[in-house]
């Protein structure tokens, strides 16, 4: 259950309505919680007495009492990061589980699946066919013991009991109130009395769509049921569900629901099957049980075959969330042979039923073992014996007794449970099966993890891939199950989130998801699947029948099953013939991730030849081969496996392993690492041994699995008298590493010891071993067993001691970084003592002595106590390990600051060609990154892995730049024992794939042979011609290395003078002609490249880096200036897609399409341009609608392209289709929202002007906009690009060894930058002084040093976004006091300048916000016509105008602001081709939602609210205001100013809830506080509230007061359309028309309409002729509408009415045109402006005095009097003075028609809006 907070919300509120303190209502939650977990009974007691099956917890450090939930095991070894997201999304909601796996396990033809079938009720088939692999019983009842039809959807079933518990709890109270309502609203007719006393709650089919007048909160809180257009709550609101309940239980439902249908609620449709479930529970009592409670927990029964091919295979289904029922057959003796029927058990050493017994005892053991709980005997064994009818029941209890005898005293022993079960599966008598469920029941519900909480919105992404798995495909595509999770009723928006769940729900077994590249493309949704295509393979007959007809078939399945060789044809000809028996086939569908998932379980290893990258083109192609180790039959003879020419090391190293268990799936998997390693040509693998290769040609090593223990044997090929044996060490290694990466993975507890033998005395074919780690003691007492040969070839090899680290090489020596988090357990730590012993932190003793250790917590204890007790060294060591092997553990360990160096390391191979260009290319722009850039070269003999390291771990560089070609490929340059690549810090290694013209998937193969880990990089790639490369390829590739290394750029600065020149940036070219300029311009470039993420890569084939010129003065250039953008990123197939030329202007800033003629090439565009903005190029990714004009062939007159640039630069572009410049908008958007500049303009000071501005700014916004000073500069001389994140802040400090200090008198509160919100804060102005006044110089340096912090304030140490420091000058000569910068042609200013006088010490000038100096106002505000225009972002839902008021107002202010000069965008979900044409006429933007290609839900408000990032990308980067509407988009607009933090919050009020919901129903009513609490809350981070009319006006006056806003009236003028109408007199006929405008449903006391049904019948009484028309009907509101109107219609049957829907306002007009009185009969409106626009129309009015209206046409003349109707309370009377007022009117018409007249002249000629709207323009920054 969810953990109630101290200062939870719910806790208190439960306490004010209970009447409660909140202690006691948290005592209250703590005895639900206890009475809900239910008591842990012990179990049965047999003749050993009891046994305590429960245990004390304590896992990591933590211990948990019985019965409390706690954090996952599967949680907690994942990390801080998995931890943290689980506790979050616990807080939205999270359910106990009450479930467990039940394996049966035991060897072949023991009655395993009898036993499941008679525990499932069904009855023992004679002869069951054998089990082949798993079959799976996903769902049993623990309280019926009957399977379920399906396994059971936690997710749904969660939320159909609640729903049903809350239907059962409501009946009672939904008889008392129908029946107290029925006698007190009696009705006058029959019909009219049974609608109102015969309305019951029933479950519905849909829930009601939310209405208009509702809250988000309400709605949430109130899912409904619908069913024959009647609707009522099933869940209500919290005071509803609280008040007629016993104060000691009203926070139960409340805590239930609020927690766990959270999910639920953010989606208003409840799926139908849900609907289902919830009736079936009301109508067949169905019962939690469905999931398992503490009391009775649900059993998953797992049937494991018993054939020993699949031993290997099974224990990947192993989990210490199990209980394992060992089955065993009587009739098989414990010390009797078993026969080995599939000729597989003698790998296992299985020959008696004592070895099978111990087989999986151990099993479980090494498989599932938890740290804390090793002495607990968890999990529980329960051992069945089967065929008790056939066995004496002497015989019986002997066979009990041999099975404790031979358990007793053993490790694995602990596990067994005390009471043994005897059956016999074929007697129809169950007592034994009664009892053994009961018992099974036992110990589930005492499981020490009962009851731990899965977060719901987990279960409800589970929920989803259970429908997927429904639909017959095992698996389903990771992007798709993204895609699952983003909806909106999951709302899981991160991918890397997702990725984590699926890893959660894998380790749980739930599925399968292996987040490794190419694995994570897929997800197995049937954990079996693995199993179920395993035995395609390993089951012979069913797939062999070409076997007999085709001979080379034949020959393929003999050497599967002597040699273990699968070849790829085979394995499509097993799978051809598996997929044509399956009704939906997957196999060969699947192929690739299949293999690659087998792979990674070890089932099999791809060992086809790899070879060189020699020209290959002459040779036969290789055949795909892959070796299937468990299948390997061949048995060696020892010429085979020791050949003649090879000597043999007289003393063998065993590996002996503890318990004598050496399972056969862990030889499998050593066969399958050693396979992979080294190919099967080098190799010779047999059944039980195998021969390898070494670094060494002459050396070879032997692997021969005998009995419990491995003997590694060495071979030389030397002569027998110079035989020296140098690869032991090696060996060693290699196999500790290999053994310990599978015990790691899938055999977690299993031990074992290095071992010297001696020929053991006895006999008995077993050495006598000597562990080598007691070689140190033996060693310190001179009394050693050990040879010493043997130590000089096993131990010693080369010297192995540990050495200290170097220091770090980016500065004068090490700075240290402390952790930060606390050290948690790592649940793989075998790369970090790979990483380790390679550069000798620790020695291999060491490192076996940890990996020794019995669970991954004390593995992972041990080796911190290991390296604690080496020292500092070693700990700093450790850190740097952690950091490069597991960089999300790494700051729990203190580690050296990484330096600021990139190294290049190469082996010399294409050194000309691209070595020492991109080296020099890369030092040169090196320094505006804050990086150095160094080579090394790998020397012959020299390995790549190794140096690699070397220079991460000793030397602690910045990042390392391997340069892969095939020449580095070479063998000499891998270890062939050298440890797997441990690296998986992507920061630290950036590959660049060099390699001839079609070899690059040659290249990219061998390299996944050689180091698998490099293809998992972040790569660049250089396919290499026979010419030179270019400088525009080597600058994208030295600008791809650069900006991997640092996220922060210094922007250039460069002089353009009247020659012209040539400038080149990271691969960009830039040539400015001769006479381009009159005199010298100065002007910085920034070059940036999109990330290439799934939005980009979906809308585009091919992208340029973008480009932006910023320049001192903006104006244009007098000739073309010709740009070359390279293609950065593009498809193979990107040729056939259209190119594109975007350019992003600063007004409005936003991308569109740049038409300009272009060229282009295979490799870059090009084109010319007289002016600069942000210009990028693309290709569209299909066939796109925008144009533009391409002249591939030739350039084209660029005279003539320079003109029509210029005449059409100023005109908006305005494309056919805005899919690709929206496309990349969006793209854009994304990647600068965390962008900002740092600036220091200027940053040279003067004895004139010492001071110096430093500001940080978003890198949409202009520093000018915001701050201005004499000194500042057009183009600031330091501007740094940085990443920073919301929550960060910057700390700028000066050095205070410099020559050039800040004034510490500017100081004293420092310097610390926000995330710029708004900028005008983000601004230091600090004077400079010299440090050391006596020194003499014209120029003095000092430098300003850059610290990211973290919200807490700790400084942020990711050494990707480290800031580079910023030099800033002072000097000293009176050398021009114009501050300019000095700079020359073409290059780049190194150092601009300021200059100052001479001058001592002096305290700088400061200004402050809102004060004003020498230069001016510092703060600047847009102007009209001299500035941007401002930026307006309208958010709702719609922009027609059909359904009134909100929508109205909102069309109105936007075409108020656009007509002013605003630029204004507003949101819609949809739109009709009016509405488009309206708001194109209206010069308005309109922002549609993204959806997605299987999403078929409608848009809704909730899109706009909650999911605005997903669903409206496209918004621009940069907002001056944003406009809600209260209360449709109040806190959507709240919501998203969080997006646009420097944007000013508009909110505009419509509602009044104590007003309006009095009207609308007993859970309006009841919501009316927490509805006005919302509001407010969304009001309090307004900057301006306008309310519309009087009425609301002083009503949020009252409300608002002690909030700091702005607060003004809008009084809305009428539209246009209403304006302009020109009447006629009424017609003199009988036939007269009534207009009432409004909807029915929900709000018809709000809105009057009971009243005008009662008046339309007096009216229609006297006046028959009259015609009533009702605008506003929805089409599914009909019934329920004219309902309402039926049931109000008094003493008269029939009042006829003609229903019309929402209309436009030229059909609002139409109607007004033909009506003789509007009716307004509102009793509470907190405006009404249908009313006003009828007045100004110059129809008669009749309105309400209850409408704000009212209260403002009271204040307008006397005369508008006429309009106004008072309303009685009582029904009745008020519908006698509405009737009076109209009949008067309908038979008065001319005189009421003049009369009008007279108040539409009356209310125009007033301009009554105007003060209102000018408030409204002063507010956005525009003039009248």
């Amino acid at each position: 259950m969810t953990v109630a907070k101290k200062d939870c919300p719910l806790i208190e509120e439960a306490a004010k309505q209970s009447g409660k303190t909140v202690d006691q209502v948290k005592n209250f939650i703590g005895n639900y919680r206890r009475s809900k977990s239910g008591s842990k009974r012990s179990l049965p007691i047999d003749d050993m007495g009891t046994e305590n099956i429960t245990g004390h917890r304590e896992d990591l450090g933590m211990s948990a009492k019985k019965g409390d939930s706690s954090v996952p095991l599967e949680i907690q070894l994942r990390g801080p990061g998995m931890q943290q997201l689980y506790s979050q999304a616990c807080r939205q909601g999270a359910r106990p589980v009450h479930s467990v796996r039940g394996l049966v396990v035991g060897q072949l033809r023991s009655g395993k699946t009898c036993v499941v079938r008679r525990l499932t009720g069904e009855k023992a088939v004679e002869n069951e066919p054998i089990t082949d692999g798993i079959e799976i019983s996903p769902s049993v009842k623990t309280k019926t013991w009957r399977k379920a039809k399906e396994e059971p959807d936690e997710f749904k079933e969660t939320m159909a009991e609640r729903l049903a518990e809350q239907q059962e709890r409501d009946k009672p109270r939904t008889r008392t109130s129908s029946g107290a309502q029925g006698a007190v609203r009696k009705r006058s007719t029959d019909a009219g009395k049974a609608k109102k006393m015969t309305r019951k709650r029933t479950l519905q089919t849909q829930q009601e769509k939310q209405p208009k007048g509702e809250t988000p909160t309400q709605s949430q809180q109130t899912p409904k049921l619908q069913k024959e257009g009647r609707e009522e709550s099933v869940v209500t609101t919290t005071s509803r569900q609280t008040q007629d309940m016993p104060d000691d239980v009203k926070i139960k439902p409340q805590q239930r629901l609020q927690s766990d249908v959270t999910v639920l609620q953010q989606t208003q449709d409840i799926p139908d099957d849900v609907i289902t479930k919830a009736k079936e529970r009301l109508q067949g009592g169905v019962t939690e049980e469905q999931l398992g409670t503490a009391e009775h927990p649900r059993l998953s029964l797992w049937d494991f075959g018993g054939q020993a091919t699949y031993y290997g295979s099974h224990q990947c289904f192993f989990t210490y969330r199990g209980i394992y029922i060992l089955v065993m057959s009587l009739l098989q003796k414990l010390s009797d042979p078993v026969p080995d029927l599939d000729y597989k058990a003698a790998a296992d050493n299985l020959v008696t039923g004592r070895d099978y017994l111990d087989h999986w005892l151990n099993s479980v053991r090494t498989h599932t073992l938890v740290h804390g709980r090793e002495q607990t005997g968890e999990p529980r064994v329960v051992l069945v014996l089967t065929h008790k009818d056939r066995v004496d029941e002497s015989d019986i209890e002997e066979y009990k007794k041999d099975i404790r005898d031979h358990i007793s005293g053993k490790a694995a022993g602990k596990h067994v449970l005390p009471k043994i079960f005897v059956i016999d599966n074929f007697n129809e008598d169950n007592s034994d099966i009664d009892e053994l469920r009961e018992y099974l029941r036992e110990v589930a519900k005492g499981l020490w993890f009962m009851g731990q909480e899965v977060p719901m919105t987990w279960l409800h992404l589970k929920s989803k891939l259970m429908d997927k798995r429904r639909e017959d495909d095992p698996f389903c595509r990771f992007q798709d199950v993204v895609d699952l999770a983003r909806s909106d009723d999951v709302g899981i928006t991160n991918d890397s989130h997702v990725a984590d769940i699926l890893t959660f729900l894998h380790d749980l077994g739930d599925i399968i998801f292996i987040n490794e590249p190419v694995l994570r493309d897929h997800v197995a949704l049937r954990p079996q699947v693995m199993i179920d295509v395993f035995k395609t393979i390993i089951t012979v007959p069913e797939y062999q029948q070409d076997r007999s007809t085709d001979g080379e078939v034949a020959a393929m399945w003999r050497r599967l099953e002597t040699k273990g060789i699968l070849s790829d044809r085979l394995l499509t000809i097993i799978w051809t013939k598996a997929d044509q028996k399956m009704q939906k086939p997957f196999l060969l569908r699947y192929k690739p991730f299949l293999k690659r998932l087998m792979e990674k379980y070890y089932l099999l290893c791809n060992a086809s030849p790899i070879g060189g990258l020699d020209d290959t083109a002459d040779e036969p192609e290789k055949e795909e081969i892959y070796f299937v180790p468990s299948l390997l039959a061949a048995k060696p003879n020892d010429s085979t496996l020791y050949p003649g020419h090879m000597t043999r090391y007289q003393h063998p190293l065993y590996v002996v392993f503890d318990n004598m268990f050496l399972p056969s799936g862990m030889f499998y998997r050593l066969q399958a690492i050693c396979v992979r390693r080294f190919g099967l040509q080098e190799s010779r693998v047999f059944a039980g041994c195998c021969r390898f290769p070494t670094d060494d040609v002459k050396q070879q090593f032997v692997v021969t699995k005998v009995k419990h223990y491995l003997k590694v044997e060495l071979l030389s090929a030397e002569a027998e008298d110079q035989t020296v044996f140098t690869q032991g060490l090696p060996v060693r290694k290699f196999l500790s590493s290999c053994l310990f990466e599978i015990k790691e993975k899938w055999i977690p507890s299993i031990q074992y010891d290095w071992c010297f033998g001696e020929e053991s005395e006895k006999g008995t074919g077993t050495p006598v071993f000597y562990r080598l780690s007691d070689i140190e003691q033996e060693t310190a007492t001179e009394s050693s067993r050990f040879p010493e040969d043997f130590i000089n070839v096993w131990i010693r090899g080369r010297s192995d001691t540990t050495t200290s680290c170097a220091e770090n090489s980016g500065g004068s020596g090490p700075v240290m970084i402390e952790p930060t988090l606390n050290p948690d357990a790592v649940h793989t730590i075998g790369p970090v003592l790979d990483c380790m012993e390679t550069c000798r932190g620790l020695n291999l003793a060491q490192c076996d002595r940890i990996r020794h250790e019995l669970t991954s917590v004390s593995r992972f204890k041990e080796l911190v106590a290991t390296v604690n007790r080496a020292g500092d060294m070693c700990r700093r060591f450790l850190g740097a390990s952690v950091e490069v092997c597991l960089p999300e553990r790494a700051p729990m360990f203190p580690r050296e600051e990484r330096g600021n160096e990139i190294v290049l390391l190469h082996t010399g191979d294409y050194n000309d060609k691209l070595v020492q260009p991109l080296l020099k290319q890369a030092v040169q722009s090196s320094s505006r990154y804050g990086v150095t850039v160094s080579e090394d070269v790998i020397e012959p003999g020299e390995i790549i892995t190794d140096k690699l390291l070397h220079h991460l771990l000793q030397r602690n560089v910045r990042m390392v730049v391997p340069i892969i070609t095939p020449q580095t490929l070479h063998s000499r340059h891998w270890s062939t024992l050298g440890y797997e690549f441990c690296v998986q810090n992507k920061n630290l290694v950036f590959p660049v794939f060099a390699y001839p013209e079609g070899t690059r998937e040659r290249l990219l193969e061998v390299l996944g042979r050689r180091c698998a880990g490099m293809l998992d990089m972040t790569a660049t790639e250089v396919p290499m011609t026979e010419g030179e490369l270019s400088n525009t390829k080597i600058g994208l590739v030295s600008a791809d290395i650069l900006r991997k290394a640092s996220s922060s750029v210094v922007l250039n600065t460069y002089r353009i003078t009247e020659e012209g020149c040539q400038i080149e940036e990271d691969g960009v070219t830039i040539s400015f002609p001769k006479g381009c300029v009159k005199t010298g311009r100065s002007l910085s470039l920034e070059v940036e490249m999109l990330p290439i993420d799934d939005a980009l890569t979906k809308a585009f084939s091919a992208v340029t880096p973008i480009l932006t010129v910023h320049q001192e003065k903006e104006e244009e250039f007098l000739e073309p200036v010709i740009v070359t953008l390279p293609w950065a990123w593009k498809k193979s197939d990107c040729g056939t897609y259209k190119t594109v030329l975007m350019e992003r202007k600063s007004t409005p800033p936003l991308w569109s399409l740049l038409r300009t003629e272009f060229q282009e090439t295979e490799d870059a565009v090009t084109f010319t341009t007289r002016h600069f903005s942000g210009i990028a190029s693309a290709k569209e990714s299909g066939k796109g609608r925008e144009t533009s004009t391409s002249t591939a062939e030739t350039p084209g007159n660029q005279e003539e392209t320079a003109n029509r640039e210029a005449s059409e630069s100023n005109v908006p572009s305005t494309s056919t289709s805005p899919t690709t410049s929206l496309s990349f908008q969006a793209c854009w958007n994304s990647y600068i929202e965390n962008k900002v500049y740092l600036i220091i303009n200027p940053n040279k000071a003067t004895t004139d002007n010492d001071c110096i501005h430093l500001m940080c700014v978003h890198k949409n916004d202009d520093p000018d906009d915001f701050f201005h000073a004499e000194n500042m500069l057009p183009l600031p001389p330091f501007q740094q690009r940085i990443v920073m994140g919301r929550e960060e802040m910057i700390d700028a400090k000066f050095d205070e060894e410099k020559e050039v200090i800040g004034d510490s008198s500017d100081l004293r509160e420092g310097i610390i930058f926000f995330f710029p919100l708004p900028p005008v804060c983000n601004r230091s102005s600090v004077g400079l002084i010299l440090n050391n006044p006596s020194q003499n110089k014209k120029m003095y340096k000092g430098a300003v040093h850059f610290r990211r912090l973290s919200e807490s304030g700790a400084q942020i140490t990711d050494l990707k976004h480290r800031i580079p420091s910023a030099t800033v000058f002072f000097h000293s000569e009176d050398e021009g006091k114009t501050s300019q910068v000095q700079q020359k042609e073409g290059t780049v200013v190194k150092a601009p300048q300021i200059q100052h006088k001479k001058g001592g010490k002096r305290k700088a000038k400061t200004r402050h916000v809102g004060e004003s100096g020498d230069s001016g106002p510092p703060v600047k505000r847009p102007k009209q016509g001299s500035a941007r225009r401002p930026l307006v972002l309208l958010l709702n839902d719609e922009y027609g105008t059909r359904k009134g008021g909100i929508s109205t107002v909102n069309r109105q202010i936007g075409c108020f602001l656009a007509s002013k000069g605003a630029n204004v965008l507003c949101t819609v979900l949809n739109a009709t081709q009016q509405d488009k044409d309206d708001a194109a006429a209206d010069g308005i933007q309109l922002i549609f939602p993204t959806t997605f290609p299987r999403d078929r839900r409608k848009a809704e408000i909730s899109w706009l609210t909650f999911d605005h990032q997903a669903r409206y990308p496209g918004l621009p980067s940069h907002v001056d205001f944003i406009v809600g509407h209260v209360h449709i988009t109040s806190h959507a607009a709240r919501r998203i100013k969080e997006r646009f933090p420097g944007a000013k919050l508009i909110q505009v009020t419509h509602v009044m809830p104590e007003e309006t919901s009095q009207y609308k129903g007993d859970e309006k009513v009841m919501s009316i506080g927490q509805e006005s609490l919302s509001i407010l809350d969304d009001l309090r981070d307004a900057d301006v509230l306008f309310s519309v009319g009087p009425l609301m006006y002083d009503y949020y006056r009252h409300q608002t007061n002690q909030l700091t806003l702005q607060h003004h009236e809008l009084l809305p003028k009428p539209s246009d359309i209403f304006i302009d109408m020109k009447l006629k007199p009424p017609a003199d006929t009988e036939t007269k028309v009534v207009l009432s405008i409004g909807r029915v449903k929900g709000v018809e006391r709000l809105k009057g309409v009971d009243l005008t049904a009662k008046t339309m019948g007096k009216v229609i009484d006297k006046l028959p002729n009259t015609k009533w028309r009702l605008r506003g009907f929805r089409r599914d509101d009909f019934q329920a509408s004219r309902s309402i109107i039926e049931a109000n219609t008094g003493r008269f049957q029939f009042v006829p009415f003609t229903p019309l829907e929402y209309g436009t306002q030229e059909e609002l007009c139409e109607d007004m045109r033909k009506a003789d009185v509007v009716l307004m009969p509102s009793r509470a409106e907190p405006f009404g402006l249908v009313g006003l626009e009828a007045i100004a129309a110059g129809v008669p009015v009749v309105i309400s005095n209850k409408s704000g209206l009212a209260k403002f046409l009271t204040k307008q003349d006397p005369e508008f009097d006429r309009t106004i109707v008072e309303i009685d309370d009582d029904d009745e009377e008020a519908a006698k003075t509405l009737s009076k007022r109209i009949i008067k009117i309908l038979k008065d018409g001319p005189r009421e028609f003049k009369a009008a007249q007279s108040l539409k002249k009356k209310l125009l000629d007033s301009e009554y809006w105007a003060e209102s709207h000018s408030k409204l323009l002063q507010t956005f920054g525009l003039e009248g």
